[in-house]
C-alpha cells in the first residue's frame, strides 16, 4: 500500500480504469496538474496514514478535476506490457 507518495506526476499519460468508470471515459488522458491532497486516513491496524491523491486528467477537449488515483492507470510501455 502506497502511504506517502503520489502515483503520477504532471504530463505522465494514463486512461481511466474500467472498473470505475466502465466506458464512459475509453480516450488516452494526460495529467495536467500536480497532486493534489485530497486526505489522509489513520486505518486502526495500520502504524502509518494512508495518502488519498487527485488530479486533473485531460481527455480531448474535457476536462476532468479532481479525479482520484484509484480511478486512473499508467500508460505503459509496450516492452512492460509484454514482459507481463
Amino acid at each position: 500500500m502506497n502511504y506517502g507518495d503520489p502515483k503520477f506526476e504532471m504530463g505522465d499519460l494514463v486512461v481511466f480504469s474500467q472498473e470505475t468508470v466502465g466506458e464512459m471515459v475509453e480516450s488516452l488522458g494526460i495529467i495536467i496538474s500536480q497532486p493534489t491532497l485530497l486526505f489522509r486516513h489513520q486505518w486502526p491496524t495500520d502504524e502509518q496514514p494512508e495518502n488519498f491523491w487527485s488530479y486533473d486528467v485531460k481527455v480531448g477537449t474535457t476536462l476532468f478535476k479532481m479525479v482520484p488515483e484509484p480511478f486512473l492507470r499508467r500508460l505503459k510501455d509496450e516492452d512492460e506490457i509484454e514482459d507481463t
